[in-house]
């Protein structure tokens, strides 16, 4: 007895793969990390970095990256913060 596949059921069948979206955001996500691995080989010379009290050498792209990250938590950071106090003027 064989059974036909309804219009829903084929539907079903075709929401079990990947959206495009999730595809894109892969895509996205493996150029970036390319990018990401390229610019690191490509930045590896040391550098000076004068911190407070005492100097230290370390590859330019580790100093670019330690700096972004910082810039990033700091941004968050104030994000929050005033999210937070415009929260506190509503109630």
């Amino acid at each position: 007895m064989a059974t036909e596949e309804t219009p829903q059921r084929a539907q079903q069948h075709e929401d079990r793969g990947l959206s495009p979206r999730a595809i894109a955001s892969i895509v996205a996500a493996v150029v970036i990390t390319a990018i990401v691995v390229v610019w690191l080989m490509r930045n590896r010379d040391s550098v000076e970095v004068d911190w407070l009290v005492t100097t230290t050498e370390a590859p330019i792209a580790v100093v670019i990256l330690i700096a972004a990250v910082m810039g990033w938590l700091i941004g968050s950071l104030t994000w929050a913060i005033l999210r937070h106090r415009r929260r506190g003027h509503r109630d």
